[in-house]
């Protein structure tokens, strides 16, 4: 959402359809076990579905790093995302 609100609204939606793509083969995979995986079942596609956006979270991470876009956080800007403890709601 934050490269979309940045005016790129491509980037996201190639780091989705790779998501969707990587989800697609995985869950074979997973749901029947083959290869070296267990037979998982119903959670198998479940388990797809976490890696596959995982993996696209990253290589979006990567993306945004690599290109030293402006909405990348560094230094004290990464205290932003750090979770506020006895945080209360007004």
């Amino acid at each position: 959402m934050a490269l979309r609100g940045a005016g790129d609204s491509t980037t996201p939606l190639i780091f989705m359809a790779l998501s969707a793509v990587i989800d697609t083969a995985l869950n074979p995979i997973f749901i029947l076990g083959l290869g070296p995986a267990p037979k998982m079942g119903i959670t198998g596609s479940a388990t797809a579905t976490f890696i596959a956006q995982g993996m696209a979270l990253i290589g979006m991470i990567a993306y945004i790093y690599t290109k030293d876009l402006t909405i990348r956080l560094r230094g004290a800007e990464l205290l932003y995302i750090r979770p506020v403890k006895n945080y209360r709601l007004a």
